[in-house]
């Protein structure tokens, strides 16, 4: 028996790959673990374990402890918070335990963590980057007006966050002056308008394979999607086009892509260096990647399914927190 710690299963990522795993047919046993005892997935699992908080010191000899004493063969950390500081420690970790973790390269979580930086993952794939300003180094507004290239005006959100959280519309650069000069603070150029808005999964495995879907997404109050449809036709290979040359820049890993599509231009405006919220989704119906990853790093020969061929058009709604209609 193969036993999997997911952390995190107070979010929808946590519990969509707890969900994958389970449909996998792998012989699993999943253990999860949460700051909070009333996280909704916590008790969905054969284990729970009440972690710190990870901006703690204890938490990484928590983490050692735990992997050691339940003797944990494969990790798979699902927060946003805690995605550096395992990519920082994972050799320290893997190393000390045996245990198999599925995170990125620490350079590109820790660009993917920070929205300063996620231009350079950008530019480096050769794909457009929205103008970005910290609000500790601004240019002059009339500068910044000029910059605009989609006149749709800039949008004021954290440097390091997630979901939808403190995400604001500024139509008025002068409501700026209002928020002072904190460095945890970014503007952005909007995306214009007319463009639509999708959320795509990307997973390279051990083997240079990468997987890859997109869906178009409407979100609730949280940043959650609460509805999606898979892309089609030629938009779905103008987006495919894209990921691709991204996922080459991304390397191994599970990376969750945010981007509005603006006729054959696709805008990326945030890289989540993790699982989502549609990965139970993504895993039912077109590539289970938590399980393939752990095929691949525990070397289990299992049988991956294919990708659909046909990129049907499926939509799902999501309107509690474990139920969802296809």
């Amino acid at each position: 028996m193969i036993k999997v710690l997911v952390s995190g299963v107070g979010g929808d990522a946590g519990i969509g790959v707890i969900l994958a795993l389970k449909a996998s047919g792998l012989p699993l046993e999943i253990q999860t673990s949460n700051s909070r005892t009333d996280a909704a997935g916590l008790w969905l699992g054969e284990a729970a374990h009440k972690s710190p908080e990870v901006s703690s010191s204890a938490f990484l000899p928590w983490l050692l402890e735990t992997i050691a004493a339940s003797k944990i063969n494969v990790y798979i950390p699902t927060v946003d918070s805690e995605m550096s500081l395992i990519a920082e420690n994972v050799k320290l970790i893997e190393s000390a335990t045996g245990c198999k973790i599925l995170v990125g390269e620490e350079r590109v979580v820790r660009c993917c963590s920070d929205k300063r930086l996620t231009g350079e993952l950008l530019r480096v794939a050769g794909l457009p980057v929205l103008n970005t300003f910290s609000l500790t180094n601004l240019p002059p507004i009339d500068e910044i007006r000029r910059m605009n290239r989609f006149e749709s005006g800039w949008v004021l959100k954290p440097a390091k966050g997630k979901g939808s959280e403190n995400v604001r519309f500024l139509d008025n650069l002068s409501e700026l002056n209002s928020f002072g000069t904190s460095g945890e603070l970014i503007i952005q150029e909007a995306a214009p308008k007319d463009s639509r808005e999708f959320t795509a999964t990307i997973f390279n495995n051990w083997r240079g394979n990468s997987f890859q879907v997109a869906f178009w997404r409407k979100l609730n109050d949280q940043g959650s999607t609460y509805f999606a449809e898979t892309v089609q036709g030629d938009e779905s290979e103008i987006i495919s086009e894209e990921l691709l040359r991204l996922s080459k820049v991304l390397g191994i890993g599970n990376w969750n892509i945010q981007g509005k599509l603006w006729g054959d231009k696709v805008l990326v405006f945030e890289i989540n260096p993790r699982f989502s919220g549609t990965t139970e989704i993504v895993a039912l119906n077109f590539f289970n990647a938590p399980a393939m990853w752990i095929s691949d790093c525990l070397e289990l020969n299992w049988s991956i399914p294919s990708l659909k061929q046909d990129k049907s058009r499926m939509s799902f709604v999501r309107y509690r927190r474990f139920e969802r209609v296809y």
